[in-house]
């Protein structure tokens, strides 16, 4: 559903596009993993659980892109895959949302799920 929130196009002309004006987004849980590990456990039929850094960090930009951005976002708990580098990860992310706040960030097992 997250992914929901991206636009692939950005206007050639300059005009600005119709986004919905979201400019905080709190989500409750998380759990980011390297794409590969998303395609494996998609096939288990949870595709819907997990998202890819990348997929998740283009949400982001594409918003941003669209002069449309996510300007805070909150997440309760965040799981992240350890082969992406929790430090990586955020720091990316907080270069594309300003306000990055998260209650706990706990590396992401597959045996929790």
């Amino acid at each position: 559903a997250l992914q929901a929130l991206i636009y692939h196009d950005v206007p050639q002309d300059g005009s600005r596009l119709t986004l919905p004006s979201l400019r905080c987004l709190w989500l409750s849980e998380v759990n980011v993993l390297r794409a590969d590990r998303v395609l494996q456990y998609s096939r288990s039929g949870t595709e819907d659980a997990y998202i890819s850094d990348t997929q998740f960090l283009d949400v982001f930009s594409s918003r941003a892109r669209c002069r449309s951005p996510i300007e805070r976002l909150r997440i309760d708990m965040l799981y992240i895959d350890p082969a992406l580098g929790r430090e990586l990860f955020l720091t990316r992310l907080r270069s594309l949302v300003p306000i990055v706040e998260y209650e706990d960030v706990e590396d992401w097992q597959a045996d929790r799920m």
